[in-house]
C-alpha cells in the first residue's frame, strides 16, 4: 500500500538541518478533489487566493508521481477512513520507534481538515510522551479550533479574508500568524530564481516578524510573532508570481485586503 507519511519536502530538510527535531508530513490534495465517481470533497473550506500559489504548485510537489500518490491517498482518505486511520496509526508507530519525542509530524502539508474532530482527541493522546506533537498551519478562525489536543500545535495562516479582530485574536490566545510576503527585491532574477532569500521587515502591523523559512518547526517559535513566510515561485498553476505580486501591489493600493502582502 502507498506510504501515508513522507519526509520529502524542502521544509522537513531544513528543519533537520537547522533544528534538534525531525518532521515527517502527510500529503493530501488541497482544496477540492473531484473524483471518477463525481463526488467532491473540499480539504481546504478557507482557502481562497491562496489556492494559486500553494505548495502543490512548488518543487517537487509538481511532479506527476507526487500528484498522483496525493490523489491515492485522498481517495483512500474519502472512500475507507478507518483504513486510512488505521496505516497511519502503523506508520506512526514505526516513525516513533526511530524519532522519538525529537520526532513531529504535519498532518496538514498542503490540505486543512479539523484533524482534532476527524481523528479525536482520544487518538491524540495515544502518542503523548511518544512523538514530541503534531503541528499545522490553518485559515479556520480560532473561533472554530480553539480547542486543541495538547499535544497539537497551530499557527494562523493570513488570508485576504483575515480582519484586524481575527489577526489580534489569534495573537492573544498565543497563536502566532503566518503571513506570505512579497520581499524579493531582485525581480525573482538570480539566486531569487530558485527561492527568494531577500530580508523579511523587521515587523508587521505592530508585531515583530520571524523568519518563517529558517525551517518549519512552528511549535518551536515564540508566541507573539508573525511568521514571514517568503512567496515562492509557483511551477503550475494559473498564474504567475509577478501577477501574483501585481494583484497584491493593486490590491495594497486600493486598500483591500491580500493574501499576499507588500512589505512597506
Amino acid at each position: 500500500m502507498l506510504p501515508l507519511l513522507t519526509k520529502n519536502q524542502h521544509k522537513f530538510d531544513k528543519t533537520s538541518s537547522n533544528t534538534t527535531v525531525t518532521v515527517i508530513g502527510l500529503q493530501l490534495n488541497p482544496e477540492i478533489t473531484i473524483f471518477d465517481d463525481g463526488r467532491r470533497l473540499n480539504l481546504c473550506p478557507y482557502a481562497g487566493e491562496c489556492a494559486d500559489a500553494c505548495l502543490d504548485k512548488a518543487g517537487r510537489n509538481v511532479s506527476a508521481p507526487a500528484a498522483k500518490a496525493r490523489q491515492r491517498r485522498t481517495e483512500l482518505y474519502y472512500y475507507d477512513f478507518p483504513a486510512f486511520k488505521e496505516q497511519l496509526t502503523k506508520e506512526l508507530m514505526h516513525y516513533c520507534i526511530d524519532e522519538g519525542k525529537d520526532g513531529w509530524v504535519r498532518l496538514n502539508t498542503l490540505s486543512d481538515p479539523r484533524w482534532e474532530d476527524k481523528l479525536g482527541f482520544d487518538w491524540f493522546a495515544t502518542w503523548e510522551g511518544m512523538l514530541g506533537g503534531f503541528y499545522d498551519y490553518t485559515k479556520w478562525p480560532i473561533g472554530k479550533r480553539h480547542t486543541l489536543p495538547p499535544n497539537y500545535h497551530l499557527t494562523y495562516s493570513w488570508s485576504e479574508r483575515t480582519t484586524m479582530q481575527e489577526f489580534e485574536n489569534n495573537l492573544e490566545c498565543g497563536r502566532n500568524v503566518a503571513v506570505t510576503m512579497a520581499a524579493c527585491q531582485n525581480d525573482y532574477r538570480g539566486d531569487c530564481r530558485h527561492g527568494c532569500h531577500c530580508p523579511l521587515p523587521d515587523s508587521f502591523k505592530g508585531v515583530p516578524v520571524l523568519d518563517g523559512d529558517i525551517h518549519d518547526a512552528r511549535f518551536l517559535d515564540p508566541t507573539g510573532h508573525v511568521v514571514g513566510l517568503r512567496l515562492k515561485r509557483p511551477n503550475g498553476g494559473k498564474i504567475g508570481v509577478r501577477e501574483l505580486i501585481a494583484d497584491a501591489v493593486q490590491a495594497k493600493a486600493d486598500g483591500r485586503n491580500s493574501f499576499i502582502q507588500i512589505p512597506d
